[in-house]
């Protein structure tokens, strides 16, 4: 016997028709079942089974995954309220994500390239990533609105008083060469959306940040399988198209997670020279362990000028440091 757990249709307006599809959770015996069925141009009917098996939250994972793709495609449920994840925000959020959506709808190409090359400079000058200048979507919202002041900066989201301060005069620099039409603040906002393309916006918003979840969820999968075969920070990064930098970090990421990478470290503190693993543990027991530029001048004084010289030890230091955390459990003398 089957047992109908949740089902509901959803409705896409295209072509001056209305194309229905459904899902459905069932179970039977132990075992999960997701249906969607859905009418197509031809008038057929198409039906998918999107999973069968017996976990749980593998079930849930995936209904959450394919449904929010139906919905980006236009398919909205006839009964509002499916989980929280599928509502569409209320109030102050709701303002947020209108406002966000409006800004990736109109905004100035030739002021976003502009602060993009802007931003390029101040990152190289700092030393720092360019998101921590600015990200993609701050940009993306300045171009939009494009604010003539300092009070209207800090009123796009994401671009608070200290941003404001460090960087606001250069910003407004560009700014103030281009026209707009709209006004601050930017409560006009949700007035000028359509109600429904801001609701596929958001679905399909919703849909690439899953599809991302589980682009990051297979890759660590990946990962913890290659720790465990013993595989080098040369062939982690090659068959997961990373950099040494971003393989390590990521390695040190899931083990303050709590997974396990001891084969690895040991493995790794093998190729560091015995110099440096001396002198960099003697420096974490003195110094702590929580930054690694202290450490790096403990060991070596001023930093090396060469940066691919300087990237190495600092993957050095952090397999050391990893191996530092662990030293009252992993074997001695490795």
């Amino acid at each position: 016997m089957m047992n109908l757990v949740f089902a509901n249709s959803l409705e896409k307006q295209a072509d001056d028709r209305v194309y229905r599809g459904q899902v459905s959770i069932c179970e039977q015996h132990g075992k999960w079942l997701v249906h969607w069925s859905s009418d197509e141009p031809s008038g057929k009917v198409v039906q998918e089974t999107w999973y069968e098996g017996i976990a749980w939250d593998e079930m849930m994972h995936v209904f959450r995954h394919k449904i929010t793709e139906k919905m980006s495609e236009g398919f909205l449920p006839v009964l509002e309220g499916v989980t929280d994840q599928f509502t569409v925000p209320k109030g102050k959020a709701e303002l947020q994500e209108m406002i966000v959506c409006y800004s990736e709808l109109h905004r100035n190409e030739q002021l976003y390239e502009q602060l993009r090359e802007w931003r390029k400079t101040a990152a190289v000058r700092e030393n720092k990533a360019a998101y921590f200048i600015a990200t993609n979507r701050v940009l993306g919202l300045i171009s939009a609105y494009i604010p003539h002041t300092m009070e209207e900066l800090r009123q796009i989201p994401g671009f608070g008083a200290h941003r404001s301060e460090r960087y606001g005069e250069a910003i407004l620099e560009i700014t103030k060469k281009f026209e707009r039409k709209t006004t601050f603040p930017l409560y006009w906002v949700p007035d000028t959306l359509e109600r429904k393309q801001f609701t596929l916006w958001y679905y399909r918003k919703q849909y690439v940040k899953l599809t991302q979840e589980n682009e990051k969820r297979e890759r660590k999968k990946q990962l913890l399988e290659m720790l465990e075969q013993g595989a080098t920070l040369e062939t982690i990064g090659e068959r997961l198209d990373m950099n040494a930098r971003d393989a390590i970090l990521w390695i040190e990421q899931i083990e303050e997670e709590g997974y396990r990478a001891d084969r690895f470290i040991e493995q790794e503190m093998r190729r560091i020279p015995e110099q440096l693993r001396q002198a960099a543990l003697a420096a974490f027991e003195k110094l702590g362990d929580e930054y690694l530029k202290p450490i790096l001048r403990e060991v070596y004084g001023d930093e090396p000028e060469a940066s691919e010289q300087l990237s190495r030890l600092y993957i050095w230091l952090r397999i050391l440091r990893m191996y530092y955390r662990r030293s009252g459990e992993m074997p001695v003398g490795v």
